[in-house]
Protein backbone atom coordinates (compact mmCIF):
# COMPACT_ATOMS: atom_id res chain seq x y z
CA UNK A 1 0.00 0.00 0.00
CA UNK A 2 1.61 3.23 -1.13
CA UNK A 3 0.60 6.36 0.77
CA UNK A 4 2.74 9.03 -0.86
CA UNK A 5 5.81 8.82 -3.08
CA UNK A 6 7.21 12.32 -3.18
CA UNK A 7 10.34 13.62 -1.54
CA UNK A 8 10.13 14.47 2.20
CA UNK A 9 7.09 12.20 2.78
CA UNK A 10 6.78 8.87 4.49
CA UNK A 11 6.29 5.96 2.15
CA UNK A 12 4.40 3.06 3.68
CA UNK A 13 4.55 -0.37 2.07
CA UNK A 14 2.98 -3.47 3.63
CA UNK A 15 5.13 -4.26 6.71
CA UNK A 16 7.87 -1.88 5.47
CA UNK A 17 8.20 1.80 6.25
CA UNK A 18 10.88 3.95 4.73
CA UNK A 19 11.31 7.49 5.93
CA UNK A 20 12.48 9.64 3.02
CA UNK A 21 14.07 12.70 4.55
CA UNK A 22 15.20 15.82 2.81
CA UNK A 23 17.82 15.11 0.13
CA UNK A 24 18.65 11.62 1.44
CA UNK A 25 17.05 9.75 -1.46
CA UNK A 26 17.85 10.93 -4.95
CA UNK A 27 15.36 8.63 -6.62
CA UNK A 28 12.85 5.94 -5.79
CA UNK A 29 11.71 3.25 -8.21
CA UNK A 30 8.84 0.89 -7.39
CA UNK A 31 7.57 -2.05 -9.38
CA UNK A 32 4.86 -4.51 -8.39
CA UNK A 33 4.01 -7.85 -9.89
CA UNK A 34 1.20 -10.24 -9.16
CA UNK A 35 1.91 -13.97 -9.23
CA UNK A 36 -0.32 -15.64 -6.70
CA UNK A 37 1.29 -13.58 -3.95
CA UNK A 38 1.84 -9.86 -4.07
CA UNK A 39 5.48 -8.86 -4.13
CA UNK A 40 7.16 -5.50 -4.30
CA UNK A 41 10.55 -4.75 -5.77
CA UNK A 42 12.13 -1.61 -4.43
CA UNK A 43 15.28 0.04 -5.78
CA UNK A 44 16.76 3.06 -4.02
CA UNK A 45 19.68 5.21 -4.96
CA UNK A 46 20.95 7.20 -2.03
CA UNK A 47 22.93 10.38 -1.64
CA UNK A 48 25.57 10.64 1.08
CA UNK A 49 24.67 12.83 4.06
CA UNK A 50 25.80 16.45 3.68
CA UNK A 51 28.20 16.36 6.66
CA UNK A 52 28.66 19.08 9.26
CA UNK A 53 28.50 22.67 8.03
CA UNK A 54 28.35 25.45 10.61
CA UNK A 55 25.38 27.75 10.24
CA UNK A 56 26.26 31.06 8.69
CA UNK A 57 24.41 33.97 10.18
CA UNK A 58 24.77 37.72 10.32
CA UNK A 59 22.31 38.41 13.10
CA UNK A 60 21.67 38.24 16.82
CA UNK A 61 19.83 35.17 18.07
CA UNK A 62 18.85 32.76 20.80
CA UNK A 63 18.70 28.96 20.87
CA UNK A 64 18.55 26.12 23.36
CA UNK A 65 22.02 24.83 24.21
CA UNK A 66 23.29 21.53 25.57
CA UNK A 67 21.84 18.35 24.09
CA UNK A 68 19.13 20.26 22.26
CA UNK A 69 21.78 22.19 20.33
CA UNK A 70 23.81 19.02 19.74
CA UNK A 71 20.90 17.11 18.21
CA UNK A 72 19.90 20.06 16.03
CA UNK A 73 23.39 20.02 14.50
CA UNK A 74 23.48 16.20 14.43
CA UNK A 75 20.25 16.04 12.40
CA UNK A 76 21.53 18.66 9.95
CA UNK A 77 24.92 16.98 9.44
CA UNK A 78 23.25 13.63 8.74
CA UNK A 79 20.69 15.05 6.30
CA UNK A 80 17.81 14.60 8.74
CA UNK A 81 16.60 18.20 8.77
CA UNK A 82 13.00 17.13 8.19
CA UNK A 83 13.12 15.57 11.67
CA UNK A 84 13.47 19.05 13.16
CA UNK A 85 9.91 19.85 12.09
CA UNK A 86 8.38 17.05 14.14
CA UNK A 87 10.92 16.44 16.92
CA UNK A 88 10.55 19.54 19.08
CA UNK A 89 12.91 20.27 22.01
CA UNK A 90 11.44 18.53 25.04
CA UNK A 91 12.18 16.92 28.39
CA UNK A 92 10.42 15.04 31.20
CA UNK A 93 10.36 16.32 34.78
CA UNK A 94 8.63 15.32 38.01
CA UNK A 95 6.69 17.95 39.95
CA UNK A 96 8.76 19.89 42.46
CA UNK A 97 12.08 18.98 40.80
CA UNK A 98 14.69 21.31 39.31
CA UNK A 99 15.51 21.71 35.65
CA UNK A 100 18.72 23.07 34.14
CA UNK A 101 18.18 24.87 30.82
CA UNK A 102 21.24 26.01 28.84
CA UNK A 103 20.58 28.83 26.37
CA UNK A 104 22.99 30.20 23.76
CA UNK A 105 22.90 33.89 22.90
CA UNK A 106 24.65 34.68 19.59
CA UNK A 107 25.86 37.95 18.15
CA UNK A 108 27.15 37.40 14.62
CA UNK A 109 27.08 41.09 13.70
CA UNK A 110 29.88 43.69 13.64
CA UNK A 111 28.40 45.71 16.52
CA UNK A 112 28.00 44.95 20.22
CA UNK A 113 24.44 44.58 21.55
CA UNK A 114 22.70 45.00 24.90
CA UNK A 115 20.04 42.31 25.12
CA UNK A 116 17.29 41.35 27.54
CA UNK A 117 16.33 37.71 28.05
CA UNK A 118 12.74 37.37 29.26
CA UNK A 119 11.20 34.11 30.53
CA UNK A 120 7.54 33.22 29.99
CA UNK A 121 6.82 30.36 32.36
CA UNK A 122 3.53 28.59 33.17
CA UNK A 123 1.91 29.16 36.57
CA UNK A 124 3.77 27.53 39.44
CA UNK A 125 7.21 27.47 37.81
CA UNK A 126 9.95 29.36 39.62
CA UNK A 127 13.14 30.76 38.19
CA UNK A 128 16.13 32.55 39.65
CA UNK A 129 15.25 35.47 37.36
CA UNK A 130 12.35 36.24 34.99
CA UNK A 131 14.45 38.82 33.12
CA UNK A 132 18.21 39.17 32.63
CA UNK A 133 20.36 41.66 30.73
CA UNK A 134 23.40 40.61 28.68
CA UNK A 135 26.02 42.56 26.75
CA UNK A 136 27.35 40.69 23.73
CA UNK A 137 30.39 41.93 21.85
CA UNK A 138 30.56 41.53 18.08
CA UNK A 139 30.98 37.97 16.76
CA UNK A 140 30.52 36.37 20.17
CA UNK A 141 28.27 33.92 21.98
CA UNK A 142 27.24 33.66 25.59
CA UNK A 143 26.04 30.45 27.29
CA UNK A 144 23.29 31.48 29.72
CA UNK A 145 22.44 28.82 32.30
CA UNK A 146 18.99 28.90 33.83
CA UNK A 147 17.73 26.91 36.79
CA UNK A 148 14.00 26.37 37.12
CA UNK A 149 11.79 24.50 39.57
CA UNK A 150 8.60 22.76 38.46
CA UNK A 151 5.36 23.30 40.41
CA UNK A 152 5.05 21.16 43.55
CA UNK A 153 1.71 19.73 42.41
CA UNK A 154 0.96 18.05 39.10
CA UNK A 155 -0.94 20.26 36.68
CA UNK A 156 -2.21 17.35 34.58
CA UNK A 157 -0.73 15.15 31.90
CA UNK A 158 -0.42 17.85 29.25
CA UNK A 159 3.08 19.17 28.43
CA UNK A 160 3.91 22.66 29.61
CA UNK A 161 5.65 25.15 27.36
CA UNK A 162 8.60 27.14 28.70
CA UNK A 163 9.49 30.09 26.48
CA UNK A 164 12.32 32.61 26.45
CA UNK A 165 12.37 35.73 24.31
CA UNK A 166 15.47 37.76 23.45
CA UNK A 167 14.75 41.49 23.24
CA UNK A 168 16.73 44.44 21.93
CA UNK A 169 15.31 47.91 22.58
CA UNK A 170 12.03 46.26 23.60
CA UNK A 171 11.65 44.39 20.29
CA UNK A 172 11.81 40.57 20.11
CA UNK A 173 14.73 39.30 18.02
CA UNK A 174 14.88 35.65 19.06
CA UNK A 175 12.97 32.95 20.85
CA UNK A 176 13.56 29.49 22.35
CA UNK A 177 10.86 27.06 23.47
CA UNK A 178 11.04 23.87 25.52
CA UNK A 179 8.18 21.44 26.14
CA UNK A 180 8.19 19.78 29.56
CA UNK A 181 6.17 16.60 29.97
CA UNK A 182 5.07 15.75 33.53
CA UNK A 183 6.26 12.44 34.93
Amino acid sequence: MLCRSTRNWTITLTCLTILCLQSRWSSLHLSKRMSGMESIRLRLRTCPPPGYRPESSSSVGLELGGLWSFYKEFYASHGLTAALSFVKPQTVLSSGHSLWVPLLLHNDTRESHDLVLRASLPDGWTSTSKESTYHLESHSSYPAQLFLTAPATKAGREPQELRWTLLENGKPIGEATLLVFPQ
